[in-house]
């Protein structure tokens, strides 16, 4: 039977039966792409501290080097660990530990920007990749960083208190760099910083 011969109420109810099955697609779609976006974040981010994974880090961090190379632009690559997290899990508990973990991740968010990609990279170690306009914004980055672990530890005690070590790159815009090579030479600068306070307590 063509559409011109069916009645009225026959259209009205297959109208329905469409805008049900409609609806329940639409449902279906919707519960896909939410599971498409819990897998995403699954897969770039950290599930203790919410911040990147290394993976994540590492793929949005090269787009954005890449994009800063075209637009001529120096980036910052800011790479720390905790040194005392082995201390604060051995005499509190991992459960402490994982705390610290979380609070050195709002330190970072504090410090930094929501444009800048900010990341715990495994274990106690961190990553931070920052768009700058030169040397003196790295240092005022820095800088807000050290300042916001100071405020943080005026409000603990003994081994609860944080310390990080720190390293930085700096890239140039003129020669061509990829972002593991950034964590790489900030890896680097961050153990020779160490060794040096090592050398000279």
């Amino acid at each position: 039977m063509n559409d011109a011969g069916k009645t009225k109420n026959q259209l009205l109810s297959e109208l329905k039966y469409l805008q049900k099955r409609l609806a329940e697609c639409e449902k279906q779609n919707a519960s896909n792409n939410k599971a498409i976006t819990s897998l995403r974040k699954l897969a770039y981010i950290d599930e203790l501290t919410s911040l990147y994974n290394r993976r994540g880090f590492l793929e949005f961090g090269q787009k954005i080097l890449s994009f800063s190379k075209r637009e001529k632009e120096p980036v910052m690559l800011l790479f720390g660990g905790i040194d005392n997290l082995k201390i604060i899990n051995d005499l509190y508990g991992h459960l402490a530990g994982d705390q610290a973990l979380k609070e050195v991740a709002g330190l970072l968010k504090k410090a930094f920007r929501e444009t800048d990609v900010i990341s715990r990279i495994g274990g106690d170690e961190f990553a931070v990749l920052a768009t700058i306009n030169d040397e003196l914004d790295a240092e005022l980055l820095t800088s807000r960083l050290h300042n916001a672990v100071n405020d943080y530890n005026k409000g603990q005690r003994g081994s609860r208190k944080i310390s990080l070590s720190l390293g930085t790159a700096i890239s140039n815009p003129a020669q061509s760099i990829t972002i593991k090579d950034m964590v790489r030479l900030a890896d680097e600068a961050m153990y020779s910083a160490k060794r040096k306070q090592n050398h000279n307590t």
